[in-house]
């Protein structure tokens, strides 16, 4: 999240991920940086019928714009 959000905000997003349980964020990073990395398929997609979105933010580790502008 971004160091500018109110508080309230940032401990509601710190709650949902604790109501994960050891290991679930970690698992969470694993598969999107390694297991889901779908870019070598990217060309396979028919956009026309499936259309593709790219959701990333500024402050997102595991999905920064980045990374959508590499794919």
């Amino acid at each position: 999240m971004s160091p500018l959000s109110p508080s309230a905000e940032v401990w509601e997003t710190v709650w949902h991920y604790m109501q994960g349980g050891p290991g679930v964020f970690t698992g969470d990073l694993h598969f999107c940086q390694i297991e889901g990395d779908v870019r070598a398929r990217l060309g396979e997609i028919d956009t026309s019928v499936c259309p593709l979105y790219l959701l990333t933010g500024e402050y997102d580790y595991s999905a920064s714009p980045r990374d959508s502008e590499r794919c």
